[in-house]
């Protein structure tokens, strides 16, 4: 069974890396262990880049990295919905938010996020992958 489940993931990886190409769009994901704990974040150089960050030294693989450029009026709210997904054992919640992020170099700018998580049999999360889209010309509009 968990080597269909890794089937799956290398496919829905696949098909994730197309439509990133397709959208311009960062990509992130996290892992987790048996017990739920997560053990990984990643951010690809692409989700770096559109908020003005150069490598993993200028922007570590951790959450807070992410977190902490949320905007004030924003950050409850996506971080109540990104726990919210990972903590609905059902695996029906996706990710999908639209938030205010400060970049490096060009201010706050509007992103959506929106991410889905591959679960075990028990429901505990393995993998959370999503995509980052900058939104700021639609906002402006």
């Amino acid at each position: 069974m968990e080597k269909k489940r890794i089937e799956l993931l290398e496919r829905e990886s696949l098909a994730f890396n197309i439509m990133h190409d397709m959208l311009g769009s960062g990509k992130w994901a996290m892992d987790f262990d048996k017990n739920g704990k997560m053990t990984k974040v990643y951010w690809s150089d692409e989700f770096r880049q559109m908020i003005g960050y150069n490598d993993k030294n200028d922007f570590p693989n951790e959450l807070e990295s992410w977190s902490n450029l949320l905007h004030p009026n924003d950050k409850e709210r996506v971080l109540k919905e990104y726990y919210d997904t990972i903590a609905d054992y059902t695996g029906s919640k996706t990710y999908d938010v639209e938030y205010q992020l400060k970049t490096k170099d060009r201010g706050w700018r509007w992103y959506r996020a929106t991410g889905k998580l591959s679960r075990r049999e028990d429901g505990t999360p393995i993998t959370y992958i999503g995509m980052f889209v900058d939104i700021t010309a639609q906002k402006a509009t």
